[in-house]
């Protein structure tokens, strides 16, 4: 199995920092790998130590002097360094135990030159600067800034035939369709792309131009799915620019998992996520201090979406608004649709039942929601989800 980080250490470190660390480290949801969990009677050390560097996200350096002076440990830290030469990424977190940054230039610069943390500002403080580098990931955030009003007033029928697609990069882009076939695991869509924007948009979807994630958020109807990209067909006939995009769908849930934190159930964590994405609500902390910081990091982290296709740091709506808003019809729709993918695409729901949005006051969405959570067990229904509440639209760059 991968593990998140590798604790590096000499010997005469374990009982006052390795131990106490790892127990820290995995309380919060940080997987460690440490010789005495993992090696085992009768193992050779060679092949678990060497097991253990290759399948570690992150090496943690315990620097003392003891450190310095063992040629094993100093071999694994050139491990690490050249992991991190390799994959092109930070991958030695140092910790400075007995050691001042003076001391350390004088056994490595070239740790020297790293940020390092210190083992005296306390185990929990020391925790939560590792698990913030550790449990940090790249995902997909919702970019709607290339999102503009359309130089025509979308038709009623236009807006109930709109798709709207988030590729892995977080660009958006929305169009109307002539045709939605879904047969099994494959989805054809036929798209009307008459503008430039939008057919650059789908030159980027091209099975040899697409990167970062290699999937594709796709949400119509009361629906959304995330997909791969088959084949993208642009074709102009008669002045209309038409497009036909050929789908895969994929289990929006796989890889991903749940799990409660902090006396939150799972329910409780969509719930907050379901909030977050549709009012744009804030956590609050439960307390103050380190170990405050750390229980808010973490909370937030499960909050956003771990190991998902898109990433909830904030609700996507009021930028949403700063860019189409203007039209209100066509910013409903649209806003729809963005929620229901959000929804979907963070295992937050399985099943939209109801989502009601209106603009009021002065830009304001009020909000009525109900979806259905995923099934965890045979036995037992599914959780509903409800939320009810005004979402704020103002941001810096909302129209007056």
């Amino acid at each position: 199995m991968p593990w998140d980080v590798f604790i590096c250490h000499a010997s005469e470190e374990k009982g006052a920092v390795a131990t106490p660390l790892t127990d820290a480290l995995q309380s919060v949801g940080v997987s460690v790998w440490i010789d005495e969990n993992q090696i085992t009677l009768g193992d050779s050390l060679r092949e678990q130590i060497d097991h253990g560097l290759q399948y570690c996200r992150f090496g943690v350096i315990i620097l003392s002097k003891a450190f310095f002076r063992k040629q094993w440990t100093k071999k694994e830290l050139g491990a690490f360094f050249a992991r991190e030469t390799a994959d092109g990424r930070k991958v030695v977190l140092p910790i400075l135990y007995d050691l001042s940054p003076q001391e350390l230039s004088q056994y490595s610069p070239l740790l020297a030159d790293k940020l390092a943390g210190f083992w005296s500002d306390g185990v929990e403080r020391v925790a939560a600067q590792i698990a913030r580098v550790v449990l940090s990931k790249p995902a997909t955030e919702v970019d709607v800034s290339e999102l503009r009003s359309p130089v025509q007033t979308p038709t009623t029928r236009d807006l109930e035939s709109l798709v709207f697609l988030l590729s892995g990069q977080g660009r958006s882009c929305y169009f109307v369709s002539d045709d939605i076939v879904l047969s099994g695991d494959k989805l054809s869509l036929v798209l009307q792309s008459q503008t430039s924007e939008k057919r650059a948009f789908l030159s980027d979807l091209t099975p040899d131009r697409y990167s970062c994630s290699g999937k594709l958020g796709v949400a119509y109807g009361t629906t959304a799915y995330l997909a791969s990209v088959e084949s993208v067909t642009q074709r102009r006939k008669d002045g209309d620019e038409k497009a036909t995009l050929e789908l895969r769908l994929e289990d929006s849930q796989t890889g991903q998992w749940e799990m409660a934190f902090n006396n939150y159930s799972v329910d409780d964590i969509a719930t907050m996520r379901a909030r977050r994405i549709l009012l744009n609500e804030k956590l609050t902390a439960r307390r103050d201090g380190d170990r405050g910081l750390l229980e808010s990091m973490i909370m937030n982290i499960h909050v956003s979406g771990q190991d998902n296709f898109l990433d909830i740091e904030e609700s996507p709506l009021p930028g949403l608004y700063a860019e189409v808003g203007e039209e209100r019809d066509l910013f409903l729709a649209l806003c729809r649709l963005l929620s229901i993918l959000c929804l979907r695409l963070t295992n937050t729901v399985e099943y939209v039942q109801t989502l009601d949005m209106r603009l009021v006051g002065q830009h304001e969405l009020q909000v009525e929601f109900v979806g259905r959570r995923s099934r965890m067990y045979s036995n037992v229904d599914p959780t509903t989800i409800t939320v009810a509440g005004t979402c704020s639209l103002v941001t810096s760059e909302t129209p007056s």
